[in-house]
């Protein structure tokens, strides 16, 4: 595996986005934590429908803290890289809510240095690895951007935003929103940009850490508090900026974008061109970088007195009594439901909805106006509306699942 860096330890930057792509995968475990481990009340959804318990699961995720480590401590740790890389696709493998924008992002880096630490990477070693992860940030910042283009964004996501923002810098700010809210998109597509082109890459590396102070400010420990996964990505890419980007000013557009290796070839397609796949639904949201564009799909139960008065007090405590037309139920959130237990969002996809709610066949045998299913679509570019579908009990039953039963 190689000597010790503390014996051979260098500033290069290579030791320096080692060390961030490790500290920034382990507080994202750190703060997701309860994703990871078992048991927890919301269902993990595996991706192949055999799939039930990972056995050992804790000890497994003790291993994995055990492994960055040793990435840290050696010098070449491509057995250790392979390790983790293989112990986290088998995690993900148990649950697809573990398929996170940061998980893809540091995995594939991490791939990167796997490569480059065997010499296989092609091209010049280091500078291939730096290239590729360059590519990497500019294609997330880029696609992120032009995501947040449309008019949830700009109308209901971006404005909770500034709201926080004002609270955290306890004055009111006089500006306006909806216009800030169109060019926030912008000024972050053309991050990218600006990071890319030499001319513009200075100016644009200190907006970058600036975007990332803002967005810390206005959802992290001092805003509104959520979405506490993405607190150390933020922290990360700042790193990551620092490090790729400061003192480039002479790297050209060609060497970030092409590259001399197949590996490299590989980076431009999934973080340069797929993300577009996004805007018609060819690809995943978190693969395609939507990150706080208003655009994800959520869902809500409408439970039953049958079907609550089954269900454990760990989940009853998040149902809310409801009556409407005469008629009375429970309503369970499932974004809420999920935060609250989990300090993460639920994976963002219809398909993952549906097996959430026909793992509540565990509790019971119910009937199809015992539980419905109520999905609200992704709205259009141009307005905030949703196309809502509805899935009686029997349209959710899968009679081959073997979801894992939820936890009392």
């Amino acid at each position: 595996m190689g000597t010790w860096h503390f014996i051979t330890f260098s500033l290069d930057k290579i030791f320096l986005l080692k060390i961030a792509l490790v500290f920034g995968l382990i507080g994202a475990l750190l703060f997701s934590k309860k994703l990871w481990k078992s048991p927890r009340v919301c269902p993990p959804i595996p991706v192949l429908s055999p799939l039930t318990n990972l056995p050992f699961e804790q000890v497994l995720f003790g291993l994995m803290f055990i492994l960055l480590g040793g990435i840290c401590v050696f010098e070449r740790p491509v057995i250790l890289i392979v390790a983790f890389l293989a112990l986290m696709l088998l995690f993900c493998l148990y649950d697809w809510g573990r398929w996170s924008a940061w998980m893809y992002q540091y995995c594939f880096m991490l791939a990167a240095f796997g490569l480059y630490f065997s010499s296989t990477i092609g091209g010049a070693p280091e500078k291939e690895l730096l290239n590729t992860c360059r590519l990497v940030i500019i294609g997330i910042y880029f696609w992120s951007g032009v995501h947040k283009l449309n008019a949830s964004f700009v109308k209901i996501v971006f404005p909770v935003m500034m709201e926080s923002f004002q609270t955290f810098a306890n004055k009111k700010l006089k500006i306006n929103l909806p216009i800030l809210g169109y060019a926030a998109p912008l000024i972050e597509a053309g991050l990218a940009i600006g990071l890319l082109v030499p001319e513009a890459r200075t100016i644009s590396l200190v907006l970058a850490l600036g975007m990332h102070a803002f967005i810390l400010a206005c959802v992290g420990p001092f805003g509104i508090k959520t979405n506490k996964s993405i607190w150390p990505w933020n922290l990360t890419m700042m790193a990551f900026d620092i490090i790729l980007f400061a003192g480039a000013g002479n790297l050209g557009v060609k060497e970030i974008l092409f590259g001399h290796s197949l590996f490299h070839g590989v980076t431009f397609v999934l973080f340069g061109l797929m993300p577009a796949l996004g805007f018609v639904g060819l690809l995943d949201m978190h693969f395609s970088f939507k990150f706080f564009t208003g655009t994800h799909p959520c869902a809500a139960l409408i439970l039953s007195h049958k079907v609550f008065n089954s269900l454990p007090k760990s989940i009853q405590a998040h149902c809310v009594f409801t009556t409407r037309n005469h008629r009375s139920f429970y309503l369970l959130d499932v974004l809420d439901w999920y935060y609250k237990e989990l300090d993460v969002h639920p994976y963002p996809e219809e398909r993952v909805y549906k097996r959430i709610a026909g793992s509540f066949r565990h509790y019971g045998t119910f009937h199809d106006n015992d539980l419905t299913l109520v999905l609200w679509g992704s709205p259009s570019l141009f307005n905030t509306i949703r196309p809502v579908k509805t899935y009686s009990f029997s349209k959710l039953v899968e009679p081959q699942s073997r979801v894992r039963p939820l936890a009392a």
